[in-house]
């Protein structure tokens, strides 16, 4: 593993434990058995990390150059998958919208994914209906259910701590579950037997 991917782990690790808030760089230095100096020639600053670390997990997620899946099996497979990054990169989930305030070129990274993905969600709508996979929906009940699972993806941790309690990995990953719910009141019979038979029920 080269320095900077050993840097990053690093980081990853202290930010998912302690937070970005009392990490500093001389904490992720010392994690990764480097100088300051050497992590400062690999990044400027804690910024810059935090920013390569949103960087790929957007890689690790793949969303831009996602196909539409061909079955609902598919489609909750890749939530499962999604969720799982998101429980690596927890602290993004977490805090997003601080660090986004505290750095102008992660805000605009973050709006531009943000907008491209909820673009994604309504084709997926689309593809789902002409599928016949959920029944037929007005413009405003598409947004609508865009709207559901895009709170659930984005906001779903940071619901869970709410609650005072330490969140744990199964209890993130049960976000797929709660996609899965929300869709279901939408679904043709023969998709409700297809989400059954793929989860197991």
């Amino acid at each position: 593993m080269e320095t900077k991917e050993k840097i990053l782990f690093q980081a990853l690790k202290l930010f998912n434990q302690f937070g970005t808030k009392d990490i500093s760089t001389n904490h992720i230095a010392k994690a990764t058995g480097i100088s300051p100096g050497n992590l400062y020639y690999h990044f400027r600053n804690k910024e810059e990390i935090i920013r390569f670390l949103y960087q790929k997990m957007r890689e690790e997620i793949g969303f831009e150059d996602l196909a539409l899946p061909e079955t609902l099996c598919d489609m909750m497979a890749y939530c499962k998958y999604v969720a799982t990054v998101w429980w690596r990169y927890r602290f993004l989930k977490k805090e997003l919208v601080i660090l986004m305030q505290k750095d102008p070129l992660l805000q605009r990274e973050v709006q531009q994914d943000t907008k491209m993905q909820y673009e994604k969600l309504l084709q997926l709508m689309e593809h789902l209906m002409e599928k016949g996979c959920i029944v037929p929906l007005t413009e405003e009940m598409k947004h609508h259910l865009a709207n559901t699972i895009a709170l659930y993806s984005n906001f779903w941790i940071l619901f869970l701590q709410t609650f005072g309690e330490d969140v744990s990995q199964t209890m993130a990953l049960d976000v797929s579950k709660e996609v899965s719910k929300a869709l279901l009141p939408y679904l043709s019979d023969k998709a409700v037997k297809e989400l059954n038979k793929c989860e197991g029920v």
